[in-house]
């Protein structure tokens, strides 16, 4: 028979135990935050967390907003639940292009031409300000910038890069990831202008190529063509970054 003194000894030892636990591996996580708020560009930002330590992982969607694929997916990585490390998601990056299904908003230049373009130097715009400094905060070692191409990049007669994976080299294991993707990816397409190519170095002035260039991130811009059905882009688009979450443990 345990006595009162010991049952309290060991119920103050399972409640430590379960302090301990709770403190090493913090409960999965849904956070909800805004990106440029106060200003005309405010932008919800999901924030997942998993139950094990991991990677921090920036999905970006939205960049242009007559690129639909990247941002309809995005939308849908937002709802995704991750085992381990963290999700960022921001589906809608450039929410005044999107509601007006142009690449850039009305009166303002090309997001995708605004981040650092030298080493210590600042975005120049307040909205790209706001998206870049997610990069340092969260600490981002993964990040997938999601877009489109008017055309097939093996199409000769075009200067198009859709059907693309273009990766800043900032180490083998980018390219590799790129490889394993493109793998999956080409898997069942049969018509050689609709398989996806790998490229290297996103155009400067990027958010893509400023995290490479500058931060050491492994990034990505990801580029499906809008020659081909809204469905079958999106679910590329879905594919590509279920593959790299699965390769880094964050999927359950």
């Amino acid at each position: 028979m345990v006595s009162t003194r010991n049952s309290r000894f060991v119920g103050t030892l399972i409640c430590s135990m379960l302090i301990v636990v709770m403190v090493a591996w913090p409960a999965h996580a849904r956070e909800v935050r805004v990106v440029a708020e106060g200003t005309r560009h405010a932008t919800p930002l999901y924030v997942i967390r998993g139950e094990r330590p991991g990677p921090a992982v920036l999905v970006v969607g939205g960049i242009h907003g007559d690129e639909e694929a990247g941002y309809l997916a995005a939308r849908i990585v937002a709802e995704f639940t991750v085992a381990a490390g963290t999700l960022l998601v921001l589906p809608d990056a450039n929410r005044l292009a999107i509601a007006a299904s142009r690449r850039a908003a009305p009166g303002a230049r090309d997001l995708n031409r605004e981040f650092p373009t030298a080493a210590g130097g600042r975005p120049r715009s307040a909205l790209a300000g706001s998206i870049w400094d997610l990069v340092d905060e969260f600490e981002v070692e993964w990040l997938l910038d999601l877009h489109e191409g008017f055309d097939f990049y093996l199409n000769p007669d075009t200067d198009s890069v859709g059907q693309t994976i273009i990766y800043y080299p900032a180490s083998p294991r980018t390219r590799r990831m790129a490889e394993i993707a493109l793998e999956r990816l080409n898997e069942g397409i049969d018509a050689p202008r609709h398989r996806f190519t790998l490229l290297e170095f996103p155009v400067p002035g990027s958010l893509a190529r400023a995290a490479g260039q500058y931060r050491n991130v492994h990034a990505y811009i990801f580029e499906t063509s809008a020659r081909q059905h809204r469905t079958t882009r999106v679910r590329q688009q879905l594919l590509f970054v279920d593959t790299l979450l699965e390769e880094l443990g964050l999927l359950p």
